[in-house]
Order: C-alpha cells, then sequence, then structure tokens
C-alpha cells in the first residue's frame, strides 16, 4: 500500500477505550491519520495529549470534511444515533462492542451503511488476542480436524462496566457487556451459524445490576455443540486464570486458551501439550498503554482502516456484531421463559 495513502479518522468517545483508540492511531497504526476527538469531558485534554483538534459537537465531527471514518467508543446506546449519523454523511465506522443494545438497532445500522456504500465494522477485540487468534489459525489449518465441542468461561468478581452509564438498561446491562465477547468468540471459533440457545442467566446476590451471571447452552449449524459459563459476581479470589478461556474439542485434538495466558494445543496421545502462543502479562492499572496489552486493538485498527483503503471485505462486519447481540438476547428470552430460543429471533 503506498504511504501517502491515508485514512483520516475522527474518535467519538473520550473514556478508555477512546484513550486505547487514540494511543493506537497516533504511535501504533499504519496509513491513518487521527484528525479530531469528540464526546465526552476528557475528550479536550484526550485530544491535546494527542496532538489532534477537539471538536464541542460529535455531529459537528461527523460533518467535517476532512474526516473519512470514525472510530465510536461512546456508551452503546449511543452507538445507533453515532453510526446513522455518520453513513448518512458518507463516513466509515468501526463501533465498540456491544453494536448496540438490541438487535433492531443493529440491523438499522447495517441498513443505513448498505445504502450509504459505507463501512461498518465491529471491534471484536477478542478475536485478535495473539492467544485467540493462535486458536483460530490451528483450527483453521485442520489440526483438531472437525470442531465438535465448546466450553467459554469469563469470571470475575465484580462488574466494573464502563462508567456511569453502566448501570442504565438503555445501554445494554452487564450480561451484554461481557457475553458479547464469549458468544463472538464462540460462533467464530465453532465456524458455524447459531441455531438455538437457552440460557439461565441471573444475580445471586445483593447488586441492584440484573444478570451478572449466566449459564448459555448452544448449538450451532455445523453440528458444534457449546456452553459458556459467566460471572462478575464470584467470591474471592475467584478461579486461578479464568477471566476468559475456551477448551475447543476437535475430533482428534483439543486446544486449550487461557486468553490472557497459554494457548495450548493437546500432542496425540502424548501427555505433553504442544505451546501455540502465550500473552504477555500486562499491568493494566499502572501500564494501561502498555505495547503488550494494546496488541489486540492495534490489530483490529489495522484491519479495518486496509479494508477501507484497500476496499476488501469487512473483517468483523456489522453482521457479525449483530449475530454476537442477538445471541446474547436470546439467553435473555431463554431465561426469561424457561424455554429454548431460536436464533435468529423473529
Amino acid at each position: 500500500m503506498p504511504e501517502e495513502k491515508k485514512l483520516r479518522i475522527g474518535i467519538l468517545g473520550s473514556g478508555y477505550m477512546g484513550s486505547t483508540y487514540a494511543e493506537c492511531l497516533t504511535k501504533y497504526n499504519s496509513h491513518c491519520q487521527l484528525i479530531a476527538i469528540s464526546g465526552g469531558s476528557r475528550a479536550p485534554g484526550l485530544a491535546s495529549k494527542h496532538s489532534t483538534e477537539y471538536v464541542e459537537s460529535p455531529d459537528n465531527l461527523i460533518r467535517r470534511s476532512d474526516i473519512d471514518a470514525v472510530i465510536v467508543t461512546t456508551p452503546p446506546g449511543n452507538h445507533p444515533e453515532n453510526v446513522i449519523s455518520a453513513a448518512e454523511r458518507g463516513k466509515h465506522a468501526m463501533v465498540e462492542k456491544p453494536m448496540a443494545p438490541d438487535p433492531k438497532q443493529c440491523a438499522k445500522m447495517i441498513s443505513a451503511a448498505e445504502k450509504a456504500g459505507v463501512y461498518l465494522e465491529v471491534l471484536q477485540t477478542q478475536r485478535w488476542r495473539s492467544t485467540n487468534a493462535a486458536a483460530k489459525k490451528a483450527i483453521s489449518e485442520g489440526k483438531l480436524g472437525k470442531v465438535r465441542m465448546i466450553r467459554g468461561h469469563s469470571l470475575f468478581l465484580s462488574y466494573e462496566g464502563g462508567g456511569a452509564w453502566s448501570s442504565d438498561p438503555a445501554h445494554g446491562g452487564a450480561n451484554l457487556d461481557l457475553n458479547v465477547h464469549g458468544m463472538d468468540m464462540i460462533r467464530y471459533l465453532s465456524g458455524g451459524e447459531p441455531t438455538t440457545v437457552y440460557g439461565q442467566v441471573k444475580t445471586f446476590g445483593n447488586s441492584p445490576m440484573p444478570f451478572l451471571s449466566a449459564m448459555i447452552e448452544l448449538k450451532f449449524d455445523n453440528g458444534v455443540i457449546a456452553t459458556h459459563w459467566s460471572s462478575q459476581e464470584m467470591p474471592e479470589p475467584s478461579l486461578p486464570n479464568s477471566m476468559f478461556g475456551f477448551v475447543i474439542v476437535g475430533e482428534k485434538a483439543i486446544i486449550d486458551i487461557d486468553s490472557y495466558g497459554k494457548t495450548r494445543l493437546s500432542n496425540g496421545n502424548k501427555s505433553e501439550w504442544i505451546l501455540l502462543n502465550e500473552f504477555p502479562k500486562v499491568d493494566y492499572i499502572n501500564r494501561p498503554f502498555d505495547p503488550n496489552r494494546l496488541q489486540p486493538f492495534i490489530a483490529a485498527m489495522q484491519s479495518f482502516i486496509d479494508d477501507v483503503l484497500e476496499k476488501r471485505p469487512p473483517t468483523v462486519s456489522g453482521r457479525d456484531g449483530k449475530i454476537a447481540v442477538e445471541m446474547v438476547r436470546a439467553s435473555e428470552v431463554s431465561s426469561e421463559t424457561g424455554r429454548v430460543v431460536g436464533v435468529p429471533m423473529d
């Protein structure tokens, strides 16, 4: 790709993820230029830190002729308005997960992008984490044979959420915020499309936040069966190495993923395991911009940039984002009704 070819980008949202992508775009990503930042009380300071322009109104940022694409890191309930507004003005959009609180909102975002002929991609960054990517590569290379079963887990002591908005149902809630990752990864690793979801989703403790714990069973059109266990109310000290991980069982081998640790492949009849990848230890509190922590975000952003500039098919499409949201919402409907829920939901 010629060095002079650049995607001119604006960021909507100035919280933790807005700061993360500003760091990626200005220090690590290529073929791009961060033009401006808008949205949130921290936007002026974030723009100053990265020697870019602060724009008071997100709508004014979207209207600018010197911006080709927006990175949407606002609260999830704002994503539909942000993305549809950008599409109507001919801007490509990369939107943080969850894509939107509701599948119908996702569908409207997809329709707006298609009508405008612009890219819409979703920041499902777990796909890009080196440990998870190594597992997907091994599956694609046939090292497991046909995938049969997947077990996922995401276990935390409490729900940190994304800020003051996180307790507002209009932004999706704790189950969606966490499990949109798990649902997307299980679908991605399975190689199939979900057909049914059965879930038990509840809060056990005294938190006013609903749906802090979940057990979700899934079936896929290629025969894969899966389960995902999540909780954001584990007693201390929780379980070791349990923030995010998967076991993938194939017809001839197994992959064991600790997404923040090691990914290992079973070695035939031998007791040893083959190390496929190891994610470096990161001090997330004191070094949030450690390049190792930024690895999946840099990779996701570069893929979007290259997709747009090279006119490639979207790597993680709006449809991918919508299906992940639908899978989570189906688990809640299933829990409320006691029934297996078909996907897509009518």
